[in-house]
């Protein structure tokens, strides 16, 4: 299937995060790293669509561990524009 794989995440983090992957699997045509503060909506989700994410595709969401080191009502908040958005 035709499979993309955005992840968000702090530049310095999706750097390393990439050149761990490219030297164990090589590169994958359908990552797509997004440098983003996930604190700064707005900014986040123009450069999701930059990277060719569709708002129109079905779309899963995984959340690592992001979502319990920021503060419940951040955590919601994020939660609720995620689901807004798709």
């Amino acid at each position: 299937p035709d499979i993309k794989w955005f992840e968000i995440d702090f530049e310095k983090n999706l750097n390393y995060k990439q050149s761990v992957l490219e030297k164990e699997y090589g590169k994958s045509e359908g990552y797509f790293p997004v440098p983003a503060d996930l604190r700064n909506i707005p900014e986040m989700e123009k450069k999701l669509i930059a990277k060719g994410f569709d708002l129109q595709k079905p779309t899963f969401v995984l959340s690592e561990v992001v979502l319990v080191r920021v503060d419940r009502d951040y955590s919601n908040c994020l939660k609720s524009i995620f689901l807004s958005l798709l």
